[in-house]
């Protein structure tokens, strides 16, 4: 397996942008460790997998992931820009965020052995969401951070949120829910 540091960084300049090496250096070992779970090991196999199994948009897990990355960075710093210490916003904490938001898919989503993808039986069990924060706290992620990956989807619903959850949340709903519309779903 490659440099998963490095990975990162090339898909998500953003990465090295988080000030907090530490976090930086959990983020990358928490995606290492859902590599090593699913059976996603190469780049390769990464630009194939589908970001979701619900509908088939024709895009990819890493290009929802690149545009989760600088959605959210730019909501956040709109939202700074706007209200300034109002509501503190931690910017390593949306860049890791959204970085983070959906590595459980990594163990979710596997090949079907016939060239399309399928649930992991993981995933019959546990949602991403639920099993990416899960990483994420056994790999030294901030509650923060978990809290963003547990309660981005429906599991947050009557859950509270962090003002950078809330952004990320958001995110990505408008990541995904245009696919819905266009499809007519």
């Amino acid at each position: 397996m490659e440099d998963v540091e490095k990975l990162l960084g090339d898909y998500f300049p953003e990465f090295y942008e988080i000030e907090d090496t530490e976090l930086r250096r959990n983020t990358a070992a928490t995606w290492k460790r859902a590599m090593e779970l699913g059976s996603l090991k190469t780049r390769g196999d990464l630009d194939r997998l589908p970001f979701t199994l619900l509908l088939d948009t024709g895009a990819n897990f890493m290009q929802k992931t690149q545009g989760m990355v600088k959605m959210a960075v730019a909501a956040a710093s709109i939202f700074v820009e706007t209200y300034g210490d109002l509501v503190p916003i931690n910017m390593d904490h949306v860049i890791a965020g959204a970085i983070l938001l959906d590595v459980g898919k990594l163990v979710e989503i596997e090949p079907d052995g016939g060239g399309g993808w399928r649930k992991s039986r993981t995933a019959e069990l546990v949602r991403h969401p639920v099993f990416g924060a899960m990483l994420c706290w056994e790999n030294g992620i901030p509650a923060e951070i978990c809290n963003m990956v547990a309660f981005h989807s429906s599991e947050g619903e009557k859950h509270p949120r962090t003002p950078e959850s809330w952004i990320l949340h958001h995110v990505d709903f408008i990541m995904f829910d245009p696919f819905k519309f266009k499809l007519g779903k």
